[in-house]
């Protein structure tokens, strides 16, 4: 019987890291996120749409059930509408957002990696603990089961920078065992207009 291969993990390893500084290198991006939580009466689908201009300007769209929000920041200033209101400025700054910065979050908390290339770049698999991905922000008000380990899927393309990332988290909210699934994808690196001031 042939012995199989072992995995070179370090090599893995090394390659997601350079995945994480080609993505770091990104000026500007759109994305699309869709969250699905189960285990509840109904599963909630969440759906947010839109654009990034690096360090600090963000316009996205958030769909959540029958709720649309449109969202336009530029630095630590806000704009909200909820179509077909107009936009009005919120009162009190607000941190500022950036959704890859989430992902480079994960990715440099996990560990047990592996990588297959593929015809659009380097598929990654790696764990993550349940407490990094809270520190993340990736599951909200909601709590990750104890003692978990999530499985992360991530995509980079030929040049290193991601474009997928995929997980499925079990998570605690009071007495309910809930289970979130979240895929999130990246393009139009360095190729976004300017975001403006809503008018």
């Amino acid at each position: 019987m042939q012995a199989i291969a072992p995995v070179d993990t370090a090599a893995a390893a090394a390659a997601l890291r350079r995945a994480v500084v080609a993505t770091k290198a990104v000026r500007s991006y759109r994305f699309a996120a869709e969250q699905t939580v189960t285990g509840g009466p109904t599963p909630q689908v969440t759906r947010l749409t839109g654009r990034a201009i690096r360090p600090s300007a963000l316009t996205y769209t958030l769909v959540a059930g029958t709720s649309t929000q449109q969202v336009v920041r530029l630095g630590s200033v806000t704009y909200r509408r909820v179509p077909p209101a107009p936009y009005k400025r919120l009162v009190k700054p607000t941190p500022v957002v950036d959704p890859l910065a989430s992902v480079i979050a994960v990715l440099t908390r996990v560990g047990d990696v592996a990588m297959t290339p593929s015809s659009l770049g380097t598929d990654f698999t790696a764990s993550l603990p349940g407490e990094a991905a809270a520190q993340a922000g990736l599951v909200g008000n909601a709590q990750p089961a104890p003692g978990l380990t999530i499985p992360v899927r991530v995509r980079a393309d030929r040049r290193g920078r991601v474009t997928r990332l995929e997980l499925v988290e079990p998570l605690q909210a009071g007495s309910r065992r809930l289970v979130l699934r979240q895929i999130t994808t990246y393009g139009g690196f360095d190729g976004q207009p300017a975001i403006a001031r809503p008018r």
